[in-house]
Order: C-alpha cells, then structure tokens, then sequence
C-alpha cells in the first residue's frame, strides 16, 4: 500500500510539471497564476515560467479542498477539480478580461505645477500559514515631484480587517510580534521608463522583449491582450533573501512584480504612463526560539485612476503601513468594484464573511 502511495505521488509530480495554464484566445502561456482553495487559501502562486516548486506542489497534494481556484487579475477565475491539475498533459484555458475603463484619466493641464497628484485604488492581503490574516482597501493620493521623481503618499480612506482567529504563538506561550507587510505597494522605481532603466537593461530579442538584473534575466515585457507591461521575478526559492534582525530570521522566497502602462505608440520597449501595479511576496519567518517557520505570502496592488497638476503635496504615510482602524465615508469598494479586478471568489467570500474591522 505504501509503495503504491508513493508510485502516486511521483507520478503527480512528474506530471504536474507538463500541464500548462494558457491564454484562451492564442494559447500562450500565463504567468504568476494565483491558486487557492475552497476556503479561500492560497496554496500556490506561480513563477515567472508558469511553474510550480516542489513545496507547492507538497501543498497542493496535501490540501484537503475537491476544488481550487484558478486566478489572475487580467483573466477570469475558473474553478476546477483538484485532480484535473495532475493529468498528464492537462492543459488549462483562462478567457481575458477586459478592464480597458478601470483607468479613467482626469488630465489637468500642467502649466508650472511642480508636482504630478495620482489618486488610486489600493489593494493588500497577507496570508498567515495560507489562511487570510489582514485585509486592507482604500484611496491613496501619490505625489510625484517632476523635478526628481520622489514620490510621498497620502492614504486619505482605508477598510482594515483581521483574522482575529489566528494567534502566532512561540514554543513557551507567548505572543510573537507580528510580522504584517501587507498595505501600499513601494512602486517608486517602476513609475516609468527612466526610472526602470536606472536598473533594468532591456534587451529585444527576436520574438519578446527581456529584461535584466546585473547581467541575470529577471523578467520580460509583456504586450498581450493590447497591453504593454512588465513581469518580473527578482528572487525565489533558489535564490532566496536572507534577512535577520533581532533575533528574527525572515526569508524572502519570491517577489515578483506585474506592472502595466499606457503604451506609447511606435515605441517597442518605452512606457508611458503607469496604469497598475502589483506584488506578490513569499516570505518564510521565524523567531529565535520558534520551532518552526510561519509561511507568510502578501498581495498588494495599485490602480492609478486619474492624474492631474498641482503644487500642493501631502504625503504622510508610508509603504506596507497597515492601519489599524478603518477610516472612511463612503463604500469606495463598491464605487471602483467594476473597474478593477474582483477578488478571488473564494477570498471574497472569506473577507465579507470571516473578517472583522
């Protein structure tokens, strides 16, 4: 019986690594898929050649969900079975959809304005062990000064909701401080091309665009579905980041960014306006006398949804600053909810059902 166990199991993995998860429309492949379970997980995300490593693959194998989720914020969601992800040669179809009018500009014109206001939906989740723990939407204003291209952030509404369900507990009882990144993306050095350009070499190849890290291929730019991004994976599980501080080893096993701008015409590789942009984390925590590793994984995205000129600035938040308490008027989630991405189904259902403010 255990030797047949074990024929199973290798023959999912070996399998698993053919199947393959493309456009509907020209059948190529899509990167950064988002996988969660029933409850609303997230199992796995892959990488930047559409795979999965082994230790997804272990908690694919292990969930306890029939179904999952397929997720990508450009395609809708299909549902399917779990065993369909380990037939030999399985390929799955995700149809595009399109959100041409989630980026409505509001252009003012830019006579001696010293600095460019960008007001934008923001969008951030952690998963604690690949359950929900934070939750927080909002409107950010983003200031931009046209002289240097720093950038200060205002969060002027904002919806925060915990698991209250999940405790982080050492081996002697106490309560472990939080480790919490979830909140407004820092997308300062993807703003534009100059920027981008400062420390990516982008470099045209015959049929794709690639772009380069110190001479090591991080990514590429993306021009399907009449867009023009980029996507990039800048570390993962065999190239990690090491991090500790205070007694507290943090791993960082992938970060991968998924940035769109308004194209420019005539133009193969510049940008013109950023448009959204979004980060997937993978981190691995542990405190000095913890047993074991938290597997933290955090998603945070913003849509830039009208830009004007002026010469006031604000600026008193920061990136990944998660606000306690929620501070709003109006139901903004609702106002944007046809223009932006929805939720994952199965997180959707979790936060308005199992979170709390």
């Amino acid at each position: 019986m255990n030797i047949l166990k074990y024929f199973f199991l290798l023959t999912s993995f070996l399998s698993f690594s053919q199947v393959s998860i493309v456009n509907s429309e020209n059948l190529k492949p899509i990167y950064f898929i988002e996988i969660y379970s029933e409850s609303g997980n997230l199992i796995a995300v892959t990488n930047s050649k559409g795979k999965l490593s082994k230790k997804q693959i272990n908690f694919l194998e292990q969930s306890k969900s029939d179904s999952l989720e397929i997720y990508h914020s450009d395609y809708k969601s299909k549902i399917i079975r779990k065993e369909n992800l380990f037939l030999d040669g399985h390929t799955i179809e995700l149809s595009p959809v399109n959100f041409e009018n989630r980026l409505e500009e509001v252009l003012i014109k830019a006579e001696k304005k010293r600095f460019v206001k960008l007001k934008s939906y923001f969008r951030s989740i952690q998963f604690n062990d690949e359950r929900v723990h934070y939750y927080m939407d909002g409107i950010v204003c983003t200031y931009v000064d046209t002289k240097n291209f720093k950038i200060k952030i205002d969060i002027i509404s904002n919806r925060s909701l915990q698991n209250k369900k999940i405790k982080q507990i050492d081996e002697k009882g106490i309560i472990q401080s939080d480790f919490i990144i979830a909140g407004v993306p820092d997308f300062r050095e993807f703003y534009n091309e100059d920027l981008l350009k400062k420390t990516y070499t982008f470099k045209a190849l015959e049929d794709s665009t690639q772009i380069y890290l110190d001479e090591v291929a991080v990514g590429r730019v993306n021009d399907q579905l009449n867009k023009k991004g980029i996507e990039l994976q800048l570390y993962n599980s065999s190239n990690p980041k090491v991090m500790r501080f205070l007694g507290t080893e943090s791993v960082l096993e992938n970060l991968s960014i998924i940035s769109e701008y308004k194209p420019v015409e005539l133009k193969k590789v510049n940008f013109g306006d950023i448009k959204n942009f979004k980060e997937i984390r993978e981190y691995r925590i542990k405190q000095k006398k913890a047993k074991d590793y938290t597997n933290i994984r955090v998603i945070n995205e913003i849509y830039f949804l009208s830009k004007e000129f002026t010469n006031d600035k604000k600026g008193k938040s920061n990136f990944y600053q998660f606000l306690d308490t929620s501070n709003y008027n109006e139901t903004f989630w609702n106002q944007y909810k046809n223009s932006v991405p929805s939720l994952p189904k199965s997180v959707e259902s979790f936060v308005s059902e199992q979170m709390i403010e």
